[in-house]
């Protein structure tokens, strides 16, 4: 049986004990129909994560009872940040929700040429993303949860990425196995992920990525969604993490 993951925005301390309250409390008690005695696992993005087993459900609240903490994390052993171009409501949470299960340390939405978000919306949706950043990560397993940045415009963040650069191109030279693979930094330094919004990037945003070191990938000859795009670019970052370090995550 499966036991479901929560995150708990509190102190949480081996062998101690703490009552969870509102949103949480509801769907532990009303949802899940969790009873006295049902195990759960309890992290707060602190690291590591704590085994539970709930004590007393009332009309307000669930109590739970902590285990020792266990410090797994299940992250990727590389920082990896992706730099994503902000796509419509249902693709972007898709795009976060992916990103997240494959292992991102940072997700940085980004405002291009060729965004049709109004930025009334793009304001309005920083704890939304966020939200979907924690729910993704009570499914997939990672204990701490990746940052959702404040929005920022795609020249400026560019320029201040450092160590190993990809940009999604689809006119790049190179495919992404031959690409990604021979270049021995991927395994020793932060990893920058660089994906378009719907439409793709601007040749001027593509020259701009590539003069500040990005390296361009074609994922292939198909034209793929740039929420597909993201996915595939990270699962083939993820396969050459675990070939380099035999990593499990």
């Amino acid at each position: 049986m499966r036991i479901s993951r929560f995150f708990i925005d509190q102190l949480l301390e081996s062998h101690g004990s703490i009552e969870i309250v509102a949103e949480r409390a509801h769907y532990i008690r009303n949802v899940l129909r969790l009873k006295s005695g049902d195990r759960l696992v309890l992290f707060n993005g602190a690291g590591g994560e704590y085994p539970a087993t709930l004590t007393e459900i009332t009309k307000k609240s669930v109590c739970a009872s902590l285990d020792a903490h266990n410090p797994i994390n299940r992250n990727s052993p590389r920082d990896v940040t992706l730099g994503l171009g902000i796509l419509k409501r249902d693709a972007m949470d898709l795009a976060l929700q992916k990103a997240v299960e494959l292992g991102v340390t940072f997700i940085q939405p980004l405002i291009t040429e060729r965004i049709t978000v109004p930025m009334k919306q793009i304001k309005s949706r920083q704890d939304h993303w966020q939200a979907i950043a924690i729910s993704s990560c009570e499914q997939c397993g990672m204990n701490i949860v990746p940052e959702v940045l404040v929005p920022r415009e795609l020249s400026d963040w560019c320029q201040h990425q450092q160590g190993n650069r990809l940009i999604a191109d689809p006119n790049a030279n190179y495919s992404a196995a031959p690409n990604v693979r021979p270049d021995p930094n991927l395994f020793t330094e932060h990893i920058s992920i660089l994906v378009g919004p719907e439409g793709g990037f601007s040749a001027s945003e593509v020259a701009l990525a590539n003069t500040v070191g990005f390296s361009g990938i074609n994922l292939g000859p198909r034209i793929l969604r740039a929420e597909t795009a993201a996915i595939s670019l990270l699962t083939l970052v993820n396969q050459a993490l675990l070939e380099s370090d035999g990593a499990n995550f």
